[in-house]
């Protein structure tokens, strides 16, 4: 596996892209650092990042995706309309967090 952008593999990077429809090379970083934070807010949450072939992976990255494309979505600094919370996002969070491994 060879990295991409700093921090993800170059698979880690096309399974986000595709997951935020993102096409070209330009917004890698941007997509990245979406993708980092996610992972961060779900380490404060309490979940890790289980390793690459766990059966929790999948999950994670699902919501680690959904974080992500929030936060790439949203980062225009003027917002219009109204933003709703996912709540199909909070349960698999809370899923995560639920069957977390321990120590």
């Amino acid at each position: 596996m060879s990295m991409g952008a700093a921090g993800l593999t170059a698979e880690e990077l096309a399974a986000a892209k595709a997951y935020l429809r993102v096409e070209g090379e330009e917004d890698d970083a941007v997509v990245t650092a979406c993708v980092l934070a996610a992972r961060e807010y779900l380490a404060g949450a309490g979940v890790a990042l289980p390793p690459a072939e766990h059966p929790r992976r999948a999950l994670y990255d699902l919501a680690a995706h959904a974080i992500a494309l929030g936060s790439y979505d949203l980062r225009d600094p003027v917002l219009t309309g109204s933003v709703a919370e996912n709540p199909q996002l909070r349960r698999t969070v809370v899923q995560l967090k639920l069957t977390e491994p321990q120590g």
